[in-house]
């Protein structure tokens, strides 16, 4: 009987997994994740969605509509102090221990809430804390549920699976409000809120168990990838994109006037219904049919209306619904146009407006977009939310109107919704032709893509766009599962550009429809071996049956290169799957290939196998294996080891970047170690600051950071960036400020700004300054005959004289770099290039447009610096305009001596152990035990020549 059990069981099981896979595109090794976090999010959507009628209902019966404007405002302080925190605990505790501590703190104030409500009900306080907590937790609840998911997830399964995850919502949202419907007037409303804490309840162990079983073996570089933007508070980012500035408004006009909305929505509802049970359970069931509607819409008509109408029509379709039903209310003041109009707001808002939306968000970066979403959920709503109130407050409370006349501020505010959208669809159009211009010219006219037939001016570029295009708009196609698009994805199959075909392929990868397989089995054959490995990866996804068959003919295959393909494919393919891996038997298929290189004689066939095998190793995250890669990092022979320096990189381990880093020092493996350090991500900072704290890495290396961090358009680079600024190496500094004017022109959404630039600015202006007055006092010595006290003094200044100029020429580019960052640097680098033409009038033209870019102290400060800079030499005259102070010899050193620059300290040093002058032996003294090795030695040495004498 139990054997029968258990192949009922297992039949039970492989259906669902076969249903799960058909439908959902669920893969080997996946089940269980995404179940898992399915549940949690249904369950966190459920409660919510249980309590949130009761508490209206609770405070409208047992407080008054006329106080619910006060609440809206606590509810925004609230948020916003929350979020602060919030954020600020997400960059320096755990995921897991910051959600279960919000689970059980509002499992415990539910509990409270509950007791509270049983024995002191008059207590009209518990109605506004209640409120405002939850509130609060739809925010930071559901928030948590979605970052956790992020790091479950790799953004190809993220792609694939969170339409899935996302139907748990849907469905908690559904559920939710009809059983509160059900069963508030049976039970009575405020014991749904002990239903709500049990439910809740469930989830820390659930959470518990998916942390364990998917995000405890992240690594750190892993984990920092999958947590980017999370945490940060992009509002100078919104501020410097008006896209961006325009969204954000848009989602908070459209808060604001659902807060009104659902004022009017509220009131109407207690007006006609006096019981609490009865209100919640009215609340309940508009809520979850609301929910259905938007999905009924969402599934049916969403993708047609946006599709055939573009984003024009489909952004002022809500504005136009809520400007029509607020004009209705204001006429006819009944709860029938009342539920319209919140029908309106609730539906349109999360079907056509929300896929609307996210196509105008379509150019700007996912990461960017992240953040910024993440902002505006939390911050702007809770503005519009306070904002709300406040009108509301004035006037209802103030002015003393009845809920008809609320209906007057909706009108205006939805024109002003109409502006804001309007602004939004030119800032679209624009930064798509710039996303486009700025690529390499192809045959499409950026002038040619169309706000309002979008779909149609990307299958244009698509079609007959240059490659840096093409592979844009198939990254865009990816990020936003442009399904419309998709025969013209297929089409690209056929380019002659292997890139594009490689890109076409993994595009396909994540639509189930059509299925090109097909095609793709004639791809493993095709000349590039990028294309063969997609075209793999795509046969092991959209393999209906016999999967393991299919992945064993190929590994099998007579054909090196497809068998290679195949078994990288396959690497790639379980990567964050230890259970495909397992299944498919991966690490003995690796360990059977490096077992095969000890029997091939031939020396080309053993170097293409091992470079297979370690990009195999790197893409399979087989921690048991990277002792193969360790050693290949150094192997004698050079492709190889630029072979292992890329699988390292690919491996996300974090043990492997200080010796890629390493790398960045020979020329000839610079390149792979610096792409390898991109793919790594932003989580390599920590580890870089630890190895140059530790002084690990070679000054060479250190200096060729900065084009890393280049690399990686993310905040943390920035800061990096700014740290290396500090850095004591003159080259690492200006690489450093080089990279942020690159980052800030490329990546406008990036914060590159410090409140203490212009500080910095003044700080590297007043060292120009002091190296003239160096530079001046060292000329005039070398020029006067009775200051030498012979021929190796003489060569000792001549050195310092020629560093300290080519110093200058270095502060003042770093002067231009700071300003790049205060300034557009676009506008500023131009300027510094112009003072360096040998053309008079460039030159000129130059100062003369620096002078009206700057004002204040800042202008005064630098124009005379950079008209001294076009002056080919130092005069007392240059000297007195300039108000420098000339300093004796023994000052000048000891000045000069105090600067971070190793290079000027150590010549210094060398030039005063060259003087023998005795009075310089009580400074060697602690320079003798100067951190930086260099600088020891010089001081050792001059102190001993000092003491010879």
């Amino acid at each position: 009987m139990s054997e029968v059990h258990y192949m009922t069981v297992r039949n039970a099981r492989n259906i669902i997994k076969r249903f799960l896979r058909v439908v959902f595109d669920v893969r080997e090794g996946e089940y269980k994740r995404a179940l898992l976090t399915q549940v949690n999010i249904f369950l966190i959507v459920l409660v919510l969605l249980i309590v949130k009628p009761v508490v209206n209902a609770l405070f409208l019966s047992n407080v008054g509509i006329e106080r619910l404007p006060v609440v809206f405002v606590l509810v925004a302080i609230a948020a916003m102090g929350v979020s602060t925190i919030y954020a600020f605990k997400l960059g320096h505790t755990p995921l897991n221990r910051i959600i279960n501590s919000t689970i059980s703190l509002t499992v415990s104030g539910f509990v409270v809430f509950w007791l509270l409500l049983r024995f002191t009900p008059e207590s009209t306080w518990i109605y506004y804390v209640f409120y405002v907590t939850v509130a609060i937790f739809g925010v930071v609840a559901t928030s948590q549920v979605w970052i956790l998911a992020n790091l479950l997830f790799t953004a190809r399964e993220a792609t694939r699976l969170f339409g899935f995850i996302g139907a748990g919502a849907i469905g908690g949202g559904i559920t939710g409000g009809y059983v509160t419907s059900v069963l508030a007037p049976v039970i009575s409303s405020d014991n749904l809120i002990l239903l709500a804490a049990g439910l809740l309840f469930l989830c820390l162990p659930l959470t518990a168990y998916i942390w364990k079983n998917g995000a405890t073996d992240l690594s750190t570089l892993q984990h920092g990838k999958r947590m980017t933007g999370f945490g940060e508070h992009p509002i100078k980012m919104i501020r410097n994109s008006r896209h961006l500035l325009y969204l954000a408004s848009i989602v908070g006009i459209g808060v604001l006037v659902a807060k009104l909305v659902d004022y009017q929505f509220s009131a109407l509802a207690s007006a006609s219904i006096e019981s609490a049970d009865d209100l919640a359970a009215f609340f309940g069931f508009w809520f979850s049919t609301f929910n259905v509607i938007s999905l009924v819409l969402q599934l049916f008509i969403t993708r047609r209306v946006v599709g055939i109408y573009g984003v024009g029509l489909s952004l002022f379709l809500l504005p136009s619904a809520l400007l029509l039903g607020s004009s209705l209310l204001l006429l006819f003041p009944i709860l029938g146009i009342g539920i319209f109009v919140k029908a309106a707001d609730v539906t349109l808002k999360q079907s056509i407006n929300k896929s609307a939306t996210e196509l105008l968000a379509l150019p700007i970066p996912t990461n960017i977009k992240n953040q910024a979403k993440s902002f505006i959920d939390i911050f702007v709503d809770s503005a519009a939310t306070g904002l709300g109130g406040l009108m509301l407050i004035f006037m209802v409370s103030g002015l003393d109107l009845s809920v008809r006349f609320i209906s007057l501020l909706i009108v205006p505010l939805t024109l002003v919704w109409y502006y804001f959208a309007n602004g939004v669809r030119r800032e679209y159009l624009s930064s798509f032709k710039m996303k486009l211009s700025s690529s390499e010219t192809g045959a499409v006219s950026v002038e040619t893509v169309d706000s309002e037939n979008v779909v149609s001016s990307l299958r244009r570029v698509l079609r007959t766009g240059s490659e840096t295009q093409v592979l844009y708009i198939l990254n865009k196609v990816r990020d936003q599962h442009e399904t419309r698009l998709v025969e013209d994805v297929v089409y690209l199959l056929e380019n002659s550009n292997a890139k594009i075909r490689s890109a076409a392929l993994q595009t396909l990868y994540f639509f189930s429809s059509p299925n090109v397989s097909a095609r793709a089995a004639l791809l493993v054959e095709d000349p590039d071996e990028r294309v063969k490995v997609a075209a793999f990866e795509y046969l092991i996804e959209h393999a209906t049956d016999g999967r393991i068959k299919l992945i064993d003919t190929y590994l099998k295959h007579e054909n090196e290169s497809i068998n290679a393909a195949a078994l990288l494919g396959l690497a790639v393919e379980s990567r964050n799957n230890p259970e495909m891996a397992k299944l498919f038997q991966l690490e003995r298929r690796i360990q059977d290939k490096i077992d095969y290189l000890s029997i091939i004689e031939d020396q080309q066939k053993t170097s293409r196998y091992r470079k297979l095998i370690l990009r195999s190793i790197g893409h399979a995250n087989l921690k048991q294996l990277y002792s193969h890669i360790s050693e290949a990092l150094q192997d004698p022979d050079p492709e190889i080891v630029d072979e292992a320096i890329i699988s390292a990189g690919e491996s996300l381990n974090d043990s492997f970047v200080p010796e890629i880093s390493s790398f960045l020092a020979t020329s000839r493996h610079r390149d792979n170690a610096r792409e390898a350090l991109v793919v790594a991500g932003p989580g390599i900072y920590e580890t870089l600051f630890e190895s140059m704290e530790h002084e690990d890495l070679p000054i060479d290396a250190v200096r060729w950071l900065p084009k890393v961090a280049e690399g990686i358009p993310s905040q943390k680079s920035v800061s990096f960036l700014f740290s290396l600024i500090e850095h004591p190496d003159n080259t690492v500094q200006i690489n450093a400020l080089r990279s942020l004017n690159t980052l800030k022109i490329r990546h406008q959404h990036l914060v590159v700004d410090r409140k203490d630039i212009i500080e910095l600015i003044i700080s590297e202006a007043r060292l120009y300054l002091d190296t003239i007055g160096a530079l001046f006092v060292e000329t005039q010595r070398f020029q006067n005959p009775s200051s030498m006290h012979g021929s190796d003094v003489r060569e000792a200044r001549q050195t310092l004289i020629s560093l300290l100029e080519r110093r200058l020429d270095v502060i003042l580019e770093r002067i231009f770099r700071l300003l790049g960052l205060k300034y557009p640097p676009e506008e500023i680098i131009p300027i510094y290039e112009g003072i360096q033409s040998h053309n008079s009038d460039v030159r000129t033209n130059a100062v003369e447009y620096l002078d009206n870019l700057l004002f204040g102290n800042l202008k005064r400060l630098l124009i005379p610096i950079v008209e001294t800079a076009m002056m080919q030499t130092i005069s007392e005259e240059t000297i007195r305009d300039l108000k420098i102070e000339v300093p004796t010899q023994k000052q000048c050193l000891e000045k000069l001596l105090l600067a971070r620059d190793i290079k000027v300290k150590t010549t210094v040093l060398f030039l005063i152990g060259e003087l023998e002058d005795p009075y310089y032996i009580p400074l060697l003294e602690e320079y003798r035990n100067h951190k930086n090795a260099k600088v020891r030695d010089f001081a050792q040495r001059a102190y001993d020549n000092l003491q010879s004498t």
